[in-house]
């Protein structure tokens, strides 16, 4: 869906500064349900081969899936050189059945349940691993996406002033890394990363005025599409592994902050056709907006036998970091405002309230047949970072389980071919405190609930991918 430019001539002020200011707000809300991490944001587990560990990978997942993992594992890879090459695709069902609104004349506004129609999203992952001659020495350099699921609904459905569509969206970390192996028994790795972030979404706002009509009039609905783009931020990761006797390992690592920051981000409105939108003159169409994404905490402990080993890891993220996401527009202002002038639209505070969560992940690997077949099992239980009165079909998480299968297969010595799939069930939520409101910042009084609701939901995640040693 795109929507040709806004035009700048013939529209009513006050209707026109309440939706520059809408869109200055809702610039900011599909940047935090995107980036980089899981907890609300994306769905665990993370890489082909890990995805059939259940997530399971900070202690015993010696190759490039230690970038995202624990960078101290990449001194455990067998190989001089390692190259990654795999790709899992991601698809989120949810349905969302809104709840009833009550409306001022006594009677019950009704709405049909929506069902996310976007298609699967494909996430790559590449990379390359050398040790450059030096004996217990591995550095590596990589990019890779972050498991997450487009959305697509109906575009005059109950949940369109929330999101209509978010296809376009990308996220990519690239990161260099390096590993060493201090003695047999301790390794240590850090890693320098980028996250780049592209944004593409499509929602609506309303123009209710509060005179007539009501808030959820589809005559005064505004049409927004958001693109922006977030080239530069920066972070890291640093890791440890010790295995102080035979067979008994332990891994650590942590995920530094992300401070996320687009100063350019644009925005694209098509004004309703009721005649109180008719005589609007607007200038401007860039907000910047920023927020922080949380520190991770990662640790593990493995037993390994000759031919099987088996991980159980706990995962702690500080989600509760992201309390609101600031935004500033640019400029942005409706000119020639009879008695008033220029309406200039002033900066925005987007709350969130997000919470810590705490994972658990277990997995297994068990060599089939030697040099030739691995098969692999794992669960993760995670909790969710998005507390119910924040929660809506823009962000999609609930308590969950996951349950991934996988398998390798050696054509070759130093060749891997890697399977895994993950199913990933949602607990449901029925929401009847929901904080999620329409935006129509100059009614606020008139802007309703849209949160309030029943939440249902599921994810599949499948791929493969090859990694080559020489």
């Amino acid at each position: 869906m795109s929507l040709s430019p806004l035009p700048t001539t013939g529209r009513t002020p006050a209707l026109a500064a309440c939706a520059l200011a809408a869109t200055a707000a809702m610039v900011t809300l599909p940047l935090a349900p995107e980036p980089a991490h899981a907890g609300g944001f994306f769905i665990p587990p993370h890489g082909v081969r890990v995805l059939g560990r259940g997530g399971a990978g900070v202690v015993g997942v010696w190759d490039l899936n230690a970038l995202w993992y624990n960078p101290a594992l990449l001194a455990g890879i067998e190989t001089d050189n390692l190259v990654l090459v795999d790709a899992t695709v991601a698809r989120q069902a949810v349905t969302f059945s809104r709840a009833p609104r009550l409306l001022d004349n006594g009677e019950q506004l009704t709405f049909a349940p929506v069902d996310n129609d976007a298609a699967p999203l494909p996430i790559p992952q590449v990379g390359f691993a050398s040790s450059f001659g030096v004996k217990g020495l591995h550095v590596a350099f990589g990019a890779f996406a972050p498991n997450g699921a487009s959305s697509k609904y109906p575009i005059d459905g109950p949940q369109r002033y929330t999101i209509i569509d978010s296809e376009g969206s990308l996220f990519i970390t690239t990161e260099l890394a390096a590993a060493y192996q201090v003695t047999d028994w301790l390794w240590v790795g850090a890693g320098v990363q980028n996250m780049t972030v592209t944004l593409r979404l499509v929602n609506k706002v309303s123009g209710y005025p509060g005179a007539i009509g009501d808030a959820e009039d589809p005559d005064l609905d505004i049409l927004l599409q958001t693109e922006g783009s977030a080239p530069f931020n920066l972070s890291g990761n640093l890791g440890a592994f010790i295995e102080p006797t035979d067979g008994l390992q332990f891994g650590l690592s942590v995920q530094l902050p992300v401070h996320i920051k687009d100063d350019d981000a644009r925005v694209t409105q098509r004004l309703p056709d009721h005649v109180l939108f008719d005589q609007a003159e607007i200038k401007g169409d860039t907000v910047s907006s920023e927020f922080d994404f949380p520190w991770i905490f990662r640790g593990g402990v493995r037993y390994e036998a000759p031919s099987w080993d088996v991980e159980l890891d706990v995962v702690h993220e500080r989600w509760s970091s992201l309390d609101a996401i600031r935004t500033t527009p640019q400029g942005i202002e409706v000119q020639n405002v009879p008695g008033l002038g220029t309406i200039p639209v002033g900066a925005l505070n987007i709350p969130r309230h997000f919470q810590d969560l705490w994972s658990l992940r277990l997995g297994s690997d068990v060599e089939v047949l030697k040099d030739v077949w691995t098969v692999r099992g794992g669960v993760a239980l995670e909790q969710s970072a998005v507390p119910t009165r924040t929660l809506s079909v823009l962000q999609v998480d609930m308590n969950k389980l996951a349950i991934g299968l996988g398998a390798s297969y050696q054509p070759a010595k130093d060749i891997w071919v890697d399977f895994g799939y993950a199913h990933v069930f949602y607990a449901s939520a029925d929401v009847t405190d929901s904080e999620v409101r329409q935006l129509n910042p100059t009614n606020a009084e008139g802007a309703v609930v849209v949160g309030n609701g029943r939440y249902e939901a599921s994810a599949d995640l499948g791929g493969a991918g090859v990694r080559i040693g020489f």
